[in-house]
């Protein structure tokens, strides 16, 4: 159990973050122990706190989560791989007993030496994190919409061009990026998130279609470029010649990893070799 003040709505610390970053602080109080420790993994966060949510992804949460620590009331750290949070100021506003009850979690003095940092720059992370707020409503608004039985699930609505669209609308950031992030190897760092979703979310706003927009983030992953050049990619794509735009525009997600290791590999190579020509 724990118990909210009222000041907490007056908290002038918490004012610069978006609305969700202050809801879901709350709800890391539920989820803490005894010890201010959680799970920090943001798809356990995204279930236990918002499972009714469609329109708030892992991807969101995780942004969410850079915006707390950069505020300093998170602490993000890993054990063994494992994600985990510690709220540092969660015992001055909550009656805690850690004497009488053990974690079953690490603390963050165990965190391993050689994870990356969790920590992100601030004006990145809340500004990350307000864009994924918007995000959020833009999907919400979306999937309102196209209801079962409305107007525009009947009917159908109109792309930017005046073509008409059924049912099956098109894609949304959030669905987008996570299409993007359940493709890499291993989850990408909450900042390179934030940029990528804020690049498919004007791309999108523009009027690209979302096709356009997929077609682009696959070879622009592949060739394992810098968020800002993603749309550079997709204009690539979608304006090349017709005899280009007919070949397979989607590598399978084999292909996109050996890519993607072989471009790594070539960077490490040029890191050394230059290491070796300065001495």
């Amino acid at each position: 159990m724990r118990s909210l003040k009222p000041e907490y709505w007056a908290d002038e610390e918490l004012s610069d973050l978006p609305r969700d970053a202050r809801l879901m602080y709350v709800g890391l109080w539920n989820l803490a122990d005894e010890h201010s420790r959680l799970r920090g993994d943001p798809r356990y966060i995204k279930g236990q706190l918002f499972p009714y949510d469609d329109d708030l992804s892992p991807a969101a949460v995780d942004v969410l989560l850079n915006a707390l620590t950069v505020a300093g009331k998170v602490v993000r750290y890993r054990v063994g791989g494992h994600q985990y949070l510690h709220l540092p100021k969660l015992a001055k506003h909550q009656r805690l007993e850690p004497d009488k009850v053990p974690s079953r979690l690490p603390g963050p003095d165990e965190a391993d030496p050689d994870a990356p940092p969790d920590q992100p720059e601030p004006a990145r992370a809340n500004k990350s994190a307000r864009d994924s707020d918007e995000s959020a409503r833009d999907a919400k608004d979306h999937a309102l919409k196209h209801v079962a039985g409305s107007r525009e699930h009947v009917a159908g609505t109109r792309s930017a061009n005046g073509s008409a669209r059924g049912a099956d609308s098109p894609a949304t950031t959030d669905a987008l990026l996570g299409e993007w992030i359940d493709h890499c190897p291993k989850r990408p760092p909450g900042t390179v998130i934030g940029q990528v979703g804020k690049q498919i979310k004007a791309m999108l706003a523009e009027g690209v279609d979302s096709d356009d927009v997929r077609r682009g983030l696959a070879a622009w992953h592949t060739k394992g470029l810098h968020p800002s050049a993603l749309p550079s990619v997709v204009n690539e794509l979608m304006n090349a010649p017709s005899a280009a735009r007919a070949s397979p525009a989607r590598p399978s997600v084999s292909d996109q990893r050996v890519a993607g290791g072989l471009a790594l590999a070539d960077r490490f190579d040029a890191i050394e070799a230059r290491k070796e020509i300065t001495g």
